[in-house]
């Protein structure tokens, strides 16, 4: 058996996803299906977390 084919493959490191308002990198991969992903919004695109919670998620827990 050949040395070189018992080396394992490199592992593909996915890419991650871009906050679309404030650019910071997230915890998505851009390889992962929409419908399986946290804060992402529908014709706009990825949100980090703490946009999302800035957005939907009211300051001082009044109902809206």
């Amino acid at each position: 058996m050949r040395a070189d084919k018992c080396r394992a493959e490199p592992r593909h490191v996915s890419e991650k996803e871009h906050c679309i308002l404030c650019g910071k990198l997230t915890e998505t991969a851009k390889d992962q299906p929409v419908s399986e992903r946290e804060h992402y919004i529908e014709g706009a695109g990825q949100l980090c977390r703490g946009c999302f919670k800035e957005i939907y998620m009211p300051r001082n827990n009044t109902i809206l």
